[in-house]
């Protein structure tokens, strides 16, 4: 019953901070990664309620039943351990002139990591999968497109034990086809050499070029791109070709290439104002004609005995068939003046992209980047460097792809959700503490847990993704989680008449050995996550980076709870007596 008591607030302080973090999370239904963080944060929380209804019942009810060790039990290494810690934090208490040295040379300290980690939230995935877009440039008949898949295929399967290749896969149509490429296992590290190998031995394509795309998590699983937007699709078209053939140029760039490129073949009209007004007619009119006689119209439906006939006019497919034809079209101003639609308009064979797209109604055309060795960051900066220096004709600009945009939505949203969960933190360990000063001692805790995970990400090279930042707000549960149990014990001993620095010199020593277990259970049970490749779902987004993060950072706060938190603890209390002296003078004068 004592121990019950002794701990309670701690252990509910704990298990309510925990789900705090993840209340934001869980309430934001904005995005993909929120959907994910949701149902993490929906398991934590329930799990977590669980446990502190156990941790209060069931388990003192167990631990009466087990026999209570004898009193002349052995000295032994942590007891050894917690002596001489005892006497380093008395030391410390003691010289608060260097603990304040100690906490700003590590707060200033990760500005060394910070300037050397590498930072790319969606990088691209290790996966067996290899994408084989064939970009076709027309509109063909699904057997030409076949032959053409038949013509890869047959490549890939005739070099199936040097690529390494267990399957490929092809969808087509007649303007489209993609080859998936499963690699064996094992072969991930040599997929960038695999993948060269097949540019090099390709067979060349009439209808189309082959080329690879990243797919990948975050940002839609696309390769990234850039967006080039004016008022023309054929000044756009002009100018992709020419910022692609510029990007290709820059080294970690592969198969940079214009949305125009996988275009189809069209005809187009032009109408000559002055003959068409010659013979009475205007450009509406042309067009009409041209669409009733290509796409034909529907007429009133007849009604029948055995109910209604769809009625269609349009010309006989073998009458449409090529720009001779077109050519010869007749149109009628009235029965007596047939013009035919050669002498109202030129004509011109041109390439069009498949689709127009429009960002708030402007069109724009895509020119995609497959990445080698580069972060998006990295991408990043190289491509606004070219970009800057690339002139535009006026009235056209370029922007960052979805990919981009995307990284960038996820990073804002992840800060706004850490925010909110550290002043929510900060709110109920205030409630609790009835205090405003205590929970900001363990609130500093967290700052050096990040810390922490930015010296162990420079150690371990590792990149700080989307993952390492789960990882971070796991972290934050746990951190906060052993300041509380260090700093409720310190004021529970201060209630009982213990003098400050006693108080804590105790509480340090008694509360070693549950702080170093909760450190030691969480950091070796994610030792294989560190360690291994395992990704979510088999071809999803790494653990590890989440596992390096909780590890680096619980390693480095648990130094720091348990060293520099008592010495930013009586800062911060001789700062709240002083502000008591001041006010009480204030008010007395």
């Amino acid at each position: 019953m004592t121990g019950v008591n002794e701990v309670a607030l701690a252990i509910t302080a704990g298990t309510s901070t925990t789900a705090i973090v993840f209340l934001p999370n869980i309430l934001n239904q904005q995005g993909e990664i929120s959907l994910q963080i949701k149902h993490v944060a929906v398991a934590f929380c329930i799990a977590l309620a669980c446990s502190l209804i156990l941790a209060q019942t069931v388990v003192p009810f167990l631990a009466s039943k087990i026999k209570s060790s004898p009193n002349d039990r052995k000295y032994t290494v942590i007891d050894r351990l917690i002596s001489r810690y005892k006497r380093v934090l008395n030391w410390l208490l003691l010289h608060r002139k260097t603990s304040s040295a100690l906490i700003l040379l590590v707060l200033f300290s990760v500005a060394i990591p910070v300037s050397i980690v590498k930072k790319d939230m969606f990088p691209q995935m290790e996966n067996r999968e290899l994408g084989l877009y064939y970009n076709i440039n027309d509109s063909y008949t699904v057997d030409r497109v076949e032959a053409a898949v038949d013509k890869v295929e047959e490549f890939l399967f005739a070099n199936l034990e040097q690529f390494k290749i267990e399957s490929v896969y092809t969808y087509y149509t007649g303007d489209y086809a993609l080859s998936t490429i499963l690699l064996l296992r094992g072969a991930v590290k040599d997929k960038e050499r695999i993948k060269n190998e097949i540019r090099d031995g390709l067979p060349k394509l009439s209808i189309g070029s082959p080329a690879f795309e990243s797919r990948g998590y975050g940002g839609g699983g696309d390769t990234i791109s850039i967006q080039l937007t004016g008022p023309s699709t054929e000044q756009l078209i002009e100018l992709s070709h020419e910022v692609a053939w510029i990007l290709g140029k820059i080294p970690g760039f592969k198969d940079v290439r214009s949305g125009a490129a996988a275009g189809r073949r069209e005809v187009h009209v032009i109408v000559d104002r002055e003959r068409a007004k010659k013979y009475d007619f205007n450009p509406q009119e042309i067009a009409r004609n041209i669409s009733v006689a290509m796409r034909g119209v529907n007429l009133r439906r007849i009604q029948s005995e055995d109910g209604e006939i769809l009625v269609r006019v349009e010309f006989q497919e073998e009458d449409k068939r090529n720009l001779e034809q077109l050519r010869e079209l007749t149109l009628f101003k009235d029965a007596s003046r047939p013009v035919k639609l050669a002498a109202l308009a030129d004509f011109k064979l041109a390439q069009s992209p498949n689709v127009i797209y429009r960002e708030n109604r402007i069109t724009s055309l895509r020119v995609s980047i497959d990445l080698k060795d580069l972060t998006l960051n990295d991408a990043r900066r190289e491509i606004s460097r070219v970009m800057e220096n690339f002139k535009f004709p006026d009235g056209y600009t370029w922007t960052f792809g979805r990919s981009f945009s995307f990284e960038d939505e996820a990073i804002k949203m992840m800060m706004i959700n850490t925010l909110l969960a550290l002043a929510l933190i900060y709110i109920v360990m205030a409630s609790l503490f009835e205090s405003l000063i205590f929970p900001a001692a363990i609130w500093t805790s967290i700052i050096f847990a990040i810390i922490g995970v930015w010296w162990f990400f420079l150690m371990t090279g590792t990149t700080f993704d989307m993952m390492a930042w789960f990882g971070v707000l796991i972290l934050i549960v746990v951190v906060v989680n052993n300041g509380i149990v260090l700093i409720d014990y310190i004021n529970q001993l201060r209630s009982r008449g213990i003098a400050r620095h006693e108080a804590m010199v105790k509480a340090g020593g008694d509360r070693l050995r549950p702080i170093l277990m909760t450190a030691a259970t969480t950091v070796f049970s994610l030792l294989p996550l560190c360690i291994t490749r395992t990704q979510i779902g088999g071809n999803g987004p790494p653990y590890f980076p989440m596992a390096r993060a909780i590890v680096g950072g619980l390693v480095l706060s648990t130094l720091v709870t348990l060293i520099i938190l008592p010495t930013i603890y009586i800062l911060l209390d001789d700062l709240r007596s002083w502000s008591r002296r001041v006010i009480a003078q204030v008010r007395s004068s």
